[in-house]
């Protein structure tokens, strides 16, 4: 799928992309994994603009990872639904006018600008608390108004959290190659960050940040990528702790504070 040169940065691209807060740019993705004064920083970003892989094959790849490690022994529930990336500039070759979903009524239309993504997706089947729901479609049956409220929702707030948790919207490639992957790679990530935490909560439990205003009863997905985060922030501190002229000593309460931050950083 890469080639050996190509497989090292784009590793880079990926864990950077993972622990950079704000805009998911290249040059973002580099500050945060310290290459910032990397002076073969172009080679980054032919990783997106020239090196030759395929989305399609990488996605067969995830999917299937996906079904290991969530649904292994079946059934297997998918979605497809599509949103609208909003992303302006005359170089944006794709860009178009659509009908806004969100904003939009039937008889009110609201137009939005950008890239139109139709997106496949893996939907966890879990429990919800007892809830009432209305439907404008009076003929529909009580269990088809359930189907579509538990696929719909899981689509939503998949979409919502890609773009508060890694970035959507706020890359800046201009090339039609750039801007043809960038998208469906940061949409992966929310899978790869999941396979990952699911890898570390064998070693432990998931953490679940709290405060006396806010108790949350089950983590979410800033809780996963925040565990995700941690678990790379550490394993670099654990890798110079020998070096102990680099060390800079800080009171426990505050390195914790710190790791907090950024960990839950959007």
């Amino acid at each position: 799928m890469f080639s050996k040169r190509a497989w090292p940065l784009a590793q880079v691209l990926l864990a950077g992309a993972i622990l950079a807060v704000g805009p998911r740019t290249v040059s973002a993705v580099l500050r945060v994994m310290g290459l910032s004064q990397e002076r073969q920083f172009q080679k980054y970003h032919r990783v997106l603009n020239r090196v030759k892989w395929s989305t399609l094959a990488a996605s067969r790849r995830l999917l299937g990872m996906l079904i290991e490690a969530f649904v292994p022994d079946g059934p297997l529930l998918m979605a497809l639904d599509d949103t609208i990336e909003r992303r302006r500039g005359p170089k944006i070759a794709a860009r178009g006018i659509y009908r806004d979903p969100v904003r939009s009524s039937l008889g009110h239309f609201v137009k939005a600008g950008g890239l139109r993504w139709l997106c496949l997706m893996l939907v966890a089947q879990r429990k919800l608390e007892p809830q009432a729901f209305l439907c404008t479609d009076e003929t529909a049956e009580p269990e088809q108004i359930l189907a579509w409220f538990i696929r719909r929702w899981q689509v939503e707030v998949t979409f919502e959290e890609a773009r508060a948790h890694l970035g959507m919207e706020t890359q800046r490639q201009w090339s039609d190659r750039a801007i043809a992957c960038s998208t469906p790679v940061i949409l992966a990530l929310y899978s790869i960050v999941a396979l990952t935490a699911r890898q570390l909560l064998s070693q432990g439990s998931l953490m679940t940040r709290h405060a006396a205003w806010y108790a949350k009863d089950s983590p979410m997905f800033s809780d996963t990528i925040a565990l995700v985060r941690r678990s790379l922030w550490s394993e670099w501190i654990d890798e110079g702790a020998e070096h102990r002229r680099d060390m800079v000593k800080i009171p426990r309460a505050l390195f914790d504070r710190l790791t907090e931050t950024v960990c839950y950083a959007g």
